[in-house]
Parts: structure tokens; sequence; C-alpha cells
């Protein structure tokens, strides 16, 4: 009874932090301003973050892009809210004989993105071209025809969208006919309990770590919306017409609450969801993070990363 009732509080703390939080944030009118806020704040250190963990975090969907079972021998390939561009520059790679384009709202993020690109095109040197190019653009708006890209990626994006049905209509819209998307994000409890026995079996419980994991998500990074279900994310595939749907990876990565805080900016205003997090873990809560503490008593974490690919018929 004890651990429900810290654990409601818990919920309620962090949903009273959020609204504090939000009352800094007032002079932004909607959630698209709020991403440009926090990762123009973020841009280089996201970029720098996930260039350190790029082998662990990229590689999985790099793997799911089979550009060469592409119909068109120079596709056209777009990375939804490409970010930094490591992903851009990633599929580029593999995508030698086509063009490959990255779309972000945030403009600061394009300028680090095309950075990261010259940088990259100078350690290839003359040997080798990256045909890649950078805009701005709205994920629920893309801005392209029908019918007319071949492969589409996002990686790591999905928990940012208001509308993930209308980000995925617009995927399905734009893709061609046996056009591939491959989507990477990070993920909620599984559904398969059994499998992961570190949640609880009721629904109840499930409903209650949903709630909590994406408040404490919100509290370090306003510019979240919220992570899916693994079972919602298949199911919002088949929902918009995609076919042959399958999970082409799945794995767990721990790092340090510290560390993740830092990637914001803004570790100083939000230190207090690791002070909160330590109570959590004292108290033996469970958030569905997995929270413990590492040989150097740091404060450690893990997300859940699943990789989909499917195709438009």
């Amino acid at each position: 009874m004890t651990h429900n009732i810290f654990k409601k509080l818990a919920i309620q703390t962090c949903r009273q932090t959020f609204k504090h939080e939000k009352r800094h944030l007032s002079k932004i009118n909607t959630h698209d301003e709020r991403i440009q806020q926090e990762f123009t704040t973020s841009a280089k250190l996201f970029s720098d973050a996930m260039s350190k963990r790029a082998t662990r975090l990229l590689s999985p969907l790099l793997k799911a892009c089979d550009v060469s079972q592409l119909k068109n021998p120079k596709p056209t390939i777009v990375d939804v809210a490409c970010g930094p561009g490591l992903t851009t520059i990633g599929v580029s790679k593999l995508n030698k004989y086509g063009k490959t384009i990255g779309l972000d709202i945030t403009n600061e993020m394009l300028r680090v993105a095309r950075n990261n690109a010259e940088k990259e095109q100078q350690a290839l040197g003359n040997g080798e071209k990256l045909h890649i190019e950078f805009r701005t653009g709205n994920v629920e708006h893309l801005p392209f025809e029908p019918d007319s890209v071949d492969m589409v990626v996002s990686r790591l994006a999905f928990h940012h969208f208001v509308s993930p049905k209308k980000v995925m209509s617009e995927i399905f819209r734009v893709l061609k006919r046996t056009g591939t998307a491959v989507i990477m994000d990070i993920v909620t409890a599984n559904d398969d309990k059994a499998k992961y026995s570190h949640y609880k079996t009721s629904s109840k419980e499930c409903t209650r770590l949903y709630e909590l994991c994406n408040a404490i998500e919100k509290l370090r990074d306003p510019s979240h919306h919220g992570f899916l279900w693994e079972s919602d994310m298949l199911h919002l595939f088949e929902s918009t017409g995609f076919e042959r749907v399958e999970t082409t990876d799945k794995f767990e990565d721990a790092r340090t609450v510290r560390q993740w805080i830092e990637q914001t900016g803004s570790y100083d205003q939000r230190r207090g969801v690791e002070v909160l997090l330590r109570e959590l873990l004292e108290h033996k809560v469970d958030t569905g993070m997995q929270l413990h503490l590492n040989d150097q008593h740091e404060l450690m974490f893990v997300h859940r990363y699943v990789v989909w690919r499917a195709h438009k018929p």
C-alpha cells in the first residue's frame, strides 16, 4: 500500500513540477515552438551526445535500410525530424547514387546538421561524395508530392510528435508504391510482460508506469510528448495502410541520469529530476526506467529502443 501511495505522490509531484516548468514557457504557444526552443538551446550538445553513441543508436536503423532492395536505382530518401543530421549522413553513405534529404523544424539543428555533413564530406575526401541536403519543414505537412519518395526514415523523433497518426499518414502519402518506411524510437513497457519481468502484469500498473515515465521525460525535456507502447506503433503502421510491418531490432541502452539531463543544456534548472529519481530509487518505486546505481554510485537508467520496417503496397 505504501509503495502505491508513494508512486501516486511521485506522479503528482512530476505533474506539479511540469506545471511550474510550463509557466516559464508561457510565451510558447504551440508544441512546435516548444520543440524549436528546446533544440535551439541543445542542438550542439545533442549532436555531440548522439555522435558519441552513434554506433549503438544508429547502426540498428542503418541495418534496416536496405537501399539495394528499392526499385529506383537513384532513390530519394527523406529523414523526417533529422535533428543534427547524423542519421541523414549515415543513410546518405548507403544511398550512393540517389539523394538523401534531412527535414527538421528547428533552424539551429539544421545549421548543426549542415556543419556535420560538411565535416563528414571533408573526412571522406574526393573519393566519395555525399548527395545530401537539409530543408526546413513540418512533419505534419511534409513538403513533398504524393508518391514521390522511395524511403522515409525517422530516428528517435516520434515521441516528440503531438499527432503520430498524422505524421505516419504523411509518410505514407509521400512514399511511392512499394516504398519503405524505417522508424526507430524509444518505447514504454512492452505488452509482452512475461518477457520483460521487471514490469508488473496488471494493465492498471502498466498505465501508471506509462504516466510516470512520460511525466519524468517531460520534466527533463518539455518538448517530449509521449512514448508509445510497442503494440501501438505496430497498430499505427497497419492502420495507416502499411504492409509487411516487421520489427528488425529491439535493444536496451543504459546511461547516467546526469548525462541525460546535461544533454538538454539546462542541467542547473532541471537537476531536480535527478533528485526525484534518486528518491524513487531509494523508495523502490518501479518507474519502468530500471533505475540503478553503477560502481561509481552514479544514477543510471535504461531506455528501450525498437526499429520497425514497413512497406507501402
